[in-house]
């Protein structure tokens, strides 16, 4: 999530997800500065996440008014 490692719960049916409360480590990172303030942005938009679509390599998390909370892609390294 940044500093921390997390886990969560999730339901998926149809293109609908809800995403369960985070279980977190409990790290305090000073550095990057701001990263702790990102990280509970991060965890909070999963549990917003009420949609998913996944497309060729990309995962979209969108709240139950479309906007988007989340995107995952897959890197290619060569």
């Amino acid at each position: 999530a940044g500093c921390n490692n997390y886990s969560a719960s999730y339901e998926i049916s149809d293109s609908q997800i809800t995403i369960g409360p985070a279980m977190t480590t409990r790290r305090q990172c000073a550095e990057p500065e701001g990263i702790m303030a990102q990280e509970q942005q991060f965890l909070q938009a999963l549990t917003a996440a009420r949609q998913y679509r996944l497309t060729a390599g990309r995962l979209e998390l969108r709240d139950s008014n479309g906007s988007l909370q989340v995107s995952f892609s897959v890197s290619t390294a060569e």
